[in-house]
């Protein structure tokens, strides 16, 4: 572990320090490579020793956080999640409720009819009963699954984009020929 405090370090000590963060020869945690670019920066070593800096803390950040303050950085680095596509997201929470209510509603229809077309016949007053709750279940799941399917071609995207964004860093790393 290196010390927090890079200012008393002289330029080749930090370079030092860089070369031993790269080749993995010691272990270092966010908040120091966060100073260490800082005061690379601030000294203006070069751009070789902050991009080598750069790509640590991109490793890090890639691997799940482990601390508070890890998590904080990466809070930091790639900002909150923008919310994509929140009226699909309403839609699919919209057709929920309308699949839940379609099923009282149907339950609701066939209590009503067996009380008012069959209340002596309870074989038939029964077979509505069902009905109704076979007819709101059929409803149920028709939307239901119209609310899922628009929440997993959501989540198709997301993960899409993240694995996009992992390429076009992966293209931008590589040294061109």
């Amino acid at each position: 572990m290196v010390t927090k405090d890079f200012k008393e370090f002289s330029n080749e000590d930090v370079i030092g320090i860089i070369e031993s963060f790269k080749g993995e020869q010691s272990e270092c945690d966010l908040g120091e490579l966060k100073n260490l670019l800082a005061e690379v920066t601030n000294r203006k070593l070069g751009t070789q020793y902050a991009d080598t800096i750069s790509s640590l803390i991109h490793e890090k950040i890639a691997v799940e956080p482990k601390t508070k303050e890890e998590v904080k950085i990466k809070q930091e680095a790639f900002g909150k999640e923008v919310e994509k596509f929140p009226v699909l997201k309403f839609v699919s929470g919209l057709f929920k409720v309308i699949a839940w209510v379609a099923l009282a509603v149907c339950t609701a229809l066939g209590v009503g009819v067996s009380y008012l077309y069959f209340l002596e016949q309870a074989l038939l007053a029964a077979a509505v009963i069902f009905a109704g709750i076979a007819v709101g279940t059929v409803w149920l799941l028709v939307f239901y699954v119209a609310a899922e399917k628009i929440l997993i071609k959501i989540e198709i995207e997301k993960h899409l984009r993240g694995i996009y964004q992992d390429m076009e860093t992966l293209k931008t790393k590589q040294p061109s020929q």
